[in-house]
């Protein structure tokens, strides 16, 4: 009975590591796809989110190196399906760096003209503000 627990904690680590692998492709994807369309409300919450998959994957992959005996086909899947998060990986990375950089220029174009309206402005340079006369006085 006890070597038929052994092996299916091997098994079934490898299952969960399988499936925490396509959570992580999944959440990959989504924001691949909000990238591309410019939906960026929830930004924040992607480093949070990102960083959780990738710890609970990180502590099953310590766990299934202990069992290094396995299959050499799990292990060919393994390194397939980990070869597209890394792929997968630096596509995101590239959107993202695409998209910084245009928003780094819509910055740019929004500060000159800012600067352009001041430079419209009656009371720059300390001038007084506007005087307001009543018809009461």
């Amino acid at each position: 009975m006890m070597n038929k627990r052994v092996y299916q904690e091997p098994q079934q680590l490898i299952t969960q590591l399988f499936v925490l692998l396509a959570e992580f492709a999944s959440v990959q994807q989504e924001h691949a796809a909000c990238l591309a369309e410019n939906r960026l409300k929830n930004l924040m919450s992607w480093r949070q989110q990102r960083e959780q998959a990738f710890r609970r994957l990180r502590q099953v992959l310590d766990r299934v190196a202990d069992f290094a005996d396995c299959d050499e086909a799990v292990r060919q899947r393994l390194l397939n399906e980990m070869g597209k998060i890394l792929e997968n990986e630096k596509q995101l990375a590239e959107l993202a760096g695409a998209q910084r950089d245009r928003l780094q220029g819509s910055l740019r174009v929004m500060r000159k003209g800012k600067q352009a309206l001041k430079g419209y402005s009656l009371y720059q340079g300390g001038s007084p503000g506007p005087r307001y006369l009543s018809n009461n006085s």
